[in-house]
């Protein structure tokens, strides 16, 4: 892209107040992911930057020239009125650190401030959702505002996120769960190969099967207190992550689930003899590179981040970190599907 589309760009996020996404080109020649919220272009040392605030309120600077892709995000953002552009020009060129080439200051609220703000935010969503029942489980009404809910939520995510950083040992329960979602996922994709292989060295129903495909998927199932794993943090974080992530679990109920999945559709030249990666069923979403939790957290640089995590703690679901280290009851399955399309005359058609 040409600085003047990058700039022109940028101006009109601001304008609009819109949420930006953007690859950047770092020192050793990568490339990073980057959703923020564009304040401000301005000129220093004879570069151009964009000055931006991400989700947790951190500042960036990026060099416009190192921009190499850009585009609007869903979100809008808003300032408020106390917010001195002058100040945070200062700020960020006078005390940011060069990392990667952009410049950065962290929010430095400290765990206490965190904590007191996240209680604040749990106390209003259940304000907005309601007690338990009597069974201990959490129900939403569905005559709630949920687009409030789901603000709530992203504001709960964001300071969970910002304790974990803080968290002595909360890089090494990261690495717990992502090898295990790396595993599980590993064994869905096997266990659907060999299904299908199967079903190849078996040969089509000519009298039913007028399709037959393979749908998986790998989830966090929410079933109670005991799907909430005790790691003994609980009091630092402060979060009352049973009825929290009960609360996620129902909200998302209607979605697709939240984790690894994959279909595959019985292909013609499909041959018992070939490779998983040549029939399409090998684990390739985790040789994908995920960096996009490592801007919220930078602390897990370093970690290969599977699919499943990254489809967990990134997407607009509220989950947070912290909340993905308790996920204790992962629910992973694999379906055969022979379909059977007919029509009021007993004709095939296509569905």
């Amino acid at each position: 892209m040409t600085i003047s589309a990058v700039t022109k760009k940028i101006k009109a996020s601001i304008h609009k107040r819109k949420v930006l996404e953007l690859i950047y080109q770092t020192d050793d020649g990568s490339s990073m992911y980057f959703a923020v919220a564009p304040v401000c272009i301005n000129e220093h040392d004879g570069k151009l930057y964009l000055l931006s605030l991400n989700q947790n309120n951190s500042a960036y600077a990026f060099e416009i020239t190192r921009i190499t892709e850009l585009d609007e995000y869903w979100a809008t953002f808003s300032l408020s009125d106390e917010f001195d552009i002058n100040y945070f020009k200062n700020r960020l060129f006078n005390q940011g650190n060069h990392i990667n080439g952009y410049i950065m200051i962290e929010n430095n609220l400290s765990p206490e401030k965190l904590r007191k703000k996240l209680q604040s935010i749990e106390s209003d969503i259940k304000a907005v959702v309601g007690p338990r029942r009597k069974d201990d489980w959490v129900d939403i009404p569905a005559d709630i505002d949920r687009e409030k809910l789901r603000d709530l939520l992203r504001s709960r995510r964001n300071c969970l996120n910002m304790l974990f950083r803080k968290d002595p040992k909360g890089v090494e329960h990261f690495r717990k769960v992502n090898d295990l979602l790396r595993i599980l996922t590993d064994r869905m994709y096997k266990k659907g190969a060999r299904i299908y292989r199967q079903y190849l060295i078996s040969g089509r129903d000519e009298a039913f099967d007028d399709d037959f495909m393979i749908d998986a998927d790998l989830r966090f199932v929410y079933n109670y207190e005991e799907s909430i794993a005790k790691l003994g943090d609980e009091e630092y974080y402060g979060s009352d992550f049973s009825y929290m992530m009960n609360v996620i679990y129902d909200l998302c109920d209607a979605y697709a689930p939240c984790g690894a999945s994959f279909s595959k559709s019985i292909q013609k030249g499909d041959k018992p003899e070939m490779s998983d990666k040549e029939l399409e069923l090998d684990n390739d979403m985790d040789k994908v590179y995920h960096g996009e939790l490592k801007y919220s957290a930078p602390e897990l640089e370093g970690i290969e981040i599977c699919n499943a995590v990254n489809e967990i703690c990134v997407y607009d679901n509220g989950y947070s970190i912290p909340d993905l280290l308790r996920m204790d009851n992962f629910w992973c399955e694999v379906k055969a599907i022979y379909q059977h399309i007919r029509n009021q005359n007993g004709e095939k058609f296509n569905s």
